[in-house]
Order: structure tokens, then C-alpha cells, then sequence
């Protein structure tokens, strides 16, 4: 009789440590895992003592990116799985808008970097207002007149870095940058009308130059 009890006292004791195991195990797993990069952690077992807490916040949002979204503020998201012991545990991981506005900065940066058409001049100014959307002030170095006959004004703008003391007034005045009307050929020159300014809504000539078929900054 002594040893029944002793067996079934056994199993009984067997069988919790296995339970305990079993939910214990993939929370304490989980808290080791990294964000991914360009995410902040909103699904993860900060401490032992919440740990049911949060695992049982992690399974309310998961497959929910929509509530997600209406939580953080933002409509970017990750979902990952992962296998924490006997059980699969699901994760949720949000961006901030902040992140994800210098992610897509970055992403137009890289796509044009080292890209300027010079076949047409039209290219060439639209490339001035790149730069300022993205910061990629190497699109400037080479958009003046090689043979150095341009004005200071296109002078300053080529030589323009994000370290410049005027950069943050050129960002201001021409990031919001576009063509407007008709572009006049005359004697080797193009000249462009375009609208700049904090509100694009200023009113402005750029002439270009060509030289050995290609077009340059010239004056405005």
C-alpha cells in the first residue's frame, strides 16, 4: 500500500515538474531573443515575474496587425515564430513611424546615389532637388559647369555638404523643388523655369550649360 502511494506520489510530482517546465521554459527563452533590426520589442518577457502576463499579451496580438497598428501608431509590423521548448511561441514586433521615415530615406539615398542623367538638362536640376529630399549631397559635386565658368550661386549649391553652415536653409528651399513650363534652348544653353522655396511656390530661372553633350549647372 505504502509503495502504491510512494509511486503515485511520484508520478503526481513528475507530472507537475513537467507542467511547470512546460510553461516556464519557452517564457524565459523567449526574453533572449533580439528585435529585429529597425523594430522596437513589444512582445517579450522583460521579467520572470510577469511572465504569464506578457506571454498571454503576446498570443492577444499576434495575427492582429491591425491592433497593432491602433496601439503603437504605426502600420508597419513583423510577425516571427519561433519554438520555445514543447510549445511554439508567436511574437509581434512594431516600428515607430520615426524608423520607418529613416528607413525610406535611407532606401531613396542608396537607390540614387551616383545617378544623374546629364543627357538632359531638365535631369540635371531635378537632381539638386533629390539631394535635398534625401541628403545625398554627393548628387551635387558634379552637376556645375566643368570648365568653372558657372556663377557663385550654382558654385555654392555644388559644393554643398550636410556639414555646410547653409545647408539646412538649401534643404528648406529646395526639397520641395519642381519643374514648371517650358525649357528655352538658346546657343548652347538651356534655360529652366522652376518653383522653389520653404513652400515651392517661388518662382525661378536655371541655366544650364552643355558641355561635350552633356549638361551642367550654369547660372540662376
Amino acid at each position: 500500500m505504502n509503495a502504491t502511494k510512494t509511486s503515485l506520489t511520484t508520478h503526481c510530482l513528475s507530472l507537475l515538474c513537467g507542467y511547470v517546465l512546460l510553461v516556464s521554459v519557452p517564457c524565459v527563452a523567449l526574453a533572449d531573443i533580439a528585435p529585429p533590426v529597425g523594430y522596437i520589442e513589444k512582445c517579450t518577457v522583460k521579467k520572470q515575474q510577469k511572465a504569464d502576463e506578457v506571454c498571454r499579451w503576446c498570443r492577444t496580438y499576434f495575427r492582429k496587425p491591425k491592433a497593432c497598428q491602433k496601439r503603437f501608431k504605426t502600420t508597419v509590423f513583423k510577425k516571427r515564430c519561433r519554438k520555445g521548448g514543447a510549445s511554439v511561441w508567436s511574437e509581434l514586433w512594431c516600428a515607430p513611424k520615426k524608423a520607418i521615415k529613416q528607413k525610406a530615406a535611407t532606401k531613396e539615398q542608396k537607390s540614387s546615389a551616383g545617378k544623374v542623367d546629364h543627357s538632359k538638362p531638365v535631369e540635371v536640376l531635378r537632381t539638386v532637388f533629390r539631394a535635398a529630399r534625401s541628403n545625398d549631397t554627393s548628387l551635387l559635386a558634379g552637376l556645375c559647369d566643368p570648365k568653372g565658368e558657372n556663377d557663385g550661386d550654382t558654385r555654392r549649391l555644388c559644393k554643398a555638404t550636410s556639414k555646410s553652415p547653409r545647408w539646412k536653409m538649401f534643404k528648406k528651399f529646395f526639397e520641395k523643388g519642381s519643374t514648371k513650363g517650358t525649357v528655352k534652348f538658346v546657343k548652347g544653353k538651356a534655360y529652366i523655369p522652376f518653383m522653389f522655396g520653404p513652400d515651392g511656390k517661388k518662382g525661378e530661372t536655371m541655366v544650364l550649360i552643355k558641355r561635350d553633350g552633356k549638361w551642367y549647372l550654369y547660372s540662376f
